[in-house]
This record gives structure tokens, C-alpha cells and sequence, in this order.
């Protein structure tokens, strides 16, 4: 998740059924809470089908290490969002 996950989501928030076209402004504060619910919702997909391991694979919603042993990249890696979203709960958990 971490930042690489932010820019796709930003794009994936902007052009999917949110009845925000380019011409249309964009109101900061909707789009904010967006964004942060879907920070949200990819982490508590990791802790339900996830947790322990690297990633989460979401198609099929398995877990996959880098290595023999998991490393928590995805704990490790989304700290920062998650402190960024003002998820401070979750922030505490991946901690």
C-alpha cells in the first residue's frame, strides 16, 4: 500500500464513477475523505486476508512473502500514509 499505493488510488478516485469529470471542479475536502476511505478499505483488507505476511494480493485475496520469511513490507511501507490519512488507530496496529 504505503505512497506507491497513493497516485494510482488519487487517479482511480478521480475517473471512476465519481461524477468528477476534468471539467468539473474538484471539491478538496469530498475528495479527501474519499481518498482516505480507500486507504481504509485496502488496509483492512490486508488485516483480514493479510496479516502477518508482505502483501495482499487482492484479486484472490491471499497473502505472498518476498522471501522465505515475511518482512511486513506492507506494515512497514504504509506507516506513513496511514499517519499522512489520520488513521492514527491503524498507525498504531501496523507500528
Amino acid at each position: 500500500m504505503g505512497l506507491r499505493l497513493l497516485a494510482p488510488l488519487l487517479a482511480w478516485v478521480v475517473t471512476s464513477g465519481t461524477g468528477v469529470s476534468p471539467s468539473s471542479p474538484i471539491r478538496r475536502a469530498d475528495m479527501a475523505a474519499r481518498i482516505k476511505a480507500e486507504i481504509l478499505h485496502a488496509w483492512r483488507g490486508y488485516e483480514r486476508y493479510a496479516w502477518g505476511h508482505d502483501e495482499l494480493k487482492p484479486v484472490t485475496k491471499t497473502a505472498h512473502d518476498w522471501h522465505g520469511n515475511s518482512l511486513l513490507m506492507t506494515p512497514v511501507d504504509t506507516l506513513d500514509t496511514l499517519l499522512l490519512a489520520g488513521l492514527d488507530e491503524e498507525a498504531a496496529t501496523s507500528r
